[in-house]
């Protein structure tokens, strides 16, 4: 580590162990020491009112030349010699970067906010000629791929609809066959009776039968559920049953013939041979 003395103040200084020794030291040379007061403001002087005027371009000098800004048009004055060295002259630094030959002066307002601006186009920022400022444009970006996302789920969505997939097709297809087979295989009352040839009255429905029994099952006696779902039927829903089945070919679909039973008991009796002919019990 080598070590050498400041020639102004004479403090030691540290010069480390590679490139030339320093003569003087940090606060000597402008800098701040580390840890101590801060360095004291230089102190410009200032011009006088006659200076001021010289270097100012804006106001009338006997003996300047009159010029407009290359950029905006201000009028100018300006001294011969320098009116002499270039041919265009600009009244500050945005006019002359906006002016230069290069730059390529750009007005334009902001698409997003409305902001008028005066940027130097540059084609390989994108949003330059359209947004005032990055925020603007990210901010549009984010709104225009929220968009993108909204527009792909509903042409999606209306995709399914229109075209619905091979699966969803076959479900549907089965589904149908399904039931057109069990409409197929039970049929109506009316064409029931007429292929085993018993009598059929119109005026027994199954509304009709279980408000005379009072919804009240006439094998088990439970009170049975008025609401009947197809799809979803419950073991306790009101049905219409016929006491000796029409498959006997002995009573058909006469007030006789009928009563209330809940969905449970009727199916059981299909199953059950005792139950097959069972005479009502309340």
């Amino acid at each position: 580590m080598r070590v050498s003395a400041c020639q102004c103040c004479g403090e030691s200084i540290n010069a480390g162990t590679r490139g030339p020794v320093p003569i003087k030291c940090g606060p000597c040379l402008g800098r701040r020491r580390p840890g101590g007061p801060p360095l004291p403001k230089k102190e410009r002087p200032r011009k006088t009112p006659e200076e001021r005027i010289r270097s100012d371009r804006f106001t009338f000098v006997p003996g300047r030349v009159e010029t407009p800004c290359g950029h905006c048009g201000k009028t100018l004055w300006i001294g011969p010699k320098e009116h002499a060295r270039s041919p265009s002259h600009f009244c500050g630094r945005e006019c002359r970067g906006l002016g230069s030959r290069r730059a390529v002066p750009h007005r334009y307002q902001c698409i997003r906010c409305g902001k008028q601006c005066s940027i130097q186009g540059n084609p390989r920022q994108k949003h330059k000629g359209l947004y005032c400022s990055r925020k603007c444009a990210g901010a549009t970006r984010g709104d225009k791929a929220k968009t993108r996302k909204a527009m792909r789920r509903a042409i999606a969505s209306l995709e399914r609809l229109i075209f619905p997939s091979r699966r969803r097709l076959y479900r549907v297809k089965l589904l149908r066959i399904k039931k057109e087979r069990a409409k197929r295989k039970s049929g109506n009352l009316r064409t029931r009776c007429k292929r085993f040839g018993v009598p059929y009255d119109s005026s027994v429905s199954r509304l009709s039968v279980c408000n005379r029994d009072g919804w009240i099952c006439a094998i088990c006696g439970v009170k049975t559920i008025k609401e009947a779902n197809r799809e979803h039927p419950h073991p306790l829903e009101g049905t219409l049953d016929h006491i000796i089945p029409l498959s006997k070919r002995t009573k058909g679909n006469t007030w006789d013939n009928v009563q209330c039973a809940c969905r449970s008991c009727n199916c059981q009796k299909k199953q059950d041979r005792i139950l097959c002919c069972q005479m009502r019990l309340f």
